[in-house]
C-alpha cells in the first residue's frame, strides 16, 4: 500500500523515535548556542538575517500555493512512499550526528565565523531562486488542468 510521506510518520515508531532524539539534541544545542554565543548566537540576533528570513518564507508560501494542486508536482513528491524512505534514512542520521550535543562537526560550527556569512549567502541565493520560481513557475512545475 502507499502510505507515502506523511502515513510513514505517522505509523512508523522508529522514525518517530529518531525524530525525538534529534529534536532533543537541538534543543541541548540551542540552549548552548544562547548561552555561549559564538557565530550562531549573532546569528539568532541579527535582524538582517531575521529580515531575509521572513522574506524567503514568504517567497515559499507563494510557492506552495503554487504547487497546492493534487495534480502538481509537490503532491506527487508528498505521496512518494521512496521519499518517506529516505526522509527515514536522513533522520536516522540527523540523530546520530545530534546526539553528540555539539560534539565533533556540529560544535565546530557553533565557533566558525565564516558559517554566518555562508547563511547569508545561502539564503541570498535561495530567496533569488524563489524569485525565479515565481516569475518562471513554467519552467520549474508542470501544471494540468485536466
Amino acid at each position: 500500500s502507499e502510505e507515502g510521506l506523511i502515513g510513514g510518520l505517522l505509523t512508523d515508531t522508529t522514525l518517530l523515535h529518531d525524530f525525538r532524539t534529534a529534536v532533543a539534541s537541538f534543543a541541548d544545542i540551542t540552549t548552548t548556542i544562547d548561552t555561549a554565543g559564538g557565530t550562531l548566537g549573532k546569528l539568532v540576533t541579527d535582524t538582517s538575517l531575521f529580515h531575509d528570513l521572513s522574506v524567503t518564507v514568504g517567497k515559499l508560501r507563494q510557492v506552495a500555493q503554487l504547487t497546492s494542486s493534487r495534480r502538481s508536482n509537490y503532491h506527487k513528491v508528498m505521496t512518494d512512499t521512496t521519499l518517506y524512505g529516505n526522509l527515514k534514512v536522513t533522520l536516522s542520521s540527523l540523530a546520530n550526528i545530534t546526539e553528540g550535543n555539539g560534539a565533533g562537526g556540529v560544535g565546530a560550527l557553533l565557533a566558525d565565523e565564516q558559517f554566518a556569512n555562508n547563511i547569508r549567502q545561502t539564503v541570498a541565493s535561495l530567496n533569488a531562486l524563489l524569485d525565479e520560481m515565481k516569475n518562471n513557475p513554467e519552467k520549474y512545475f508542470n501544471f494540468e488542468l485536466f
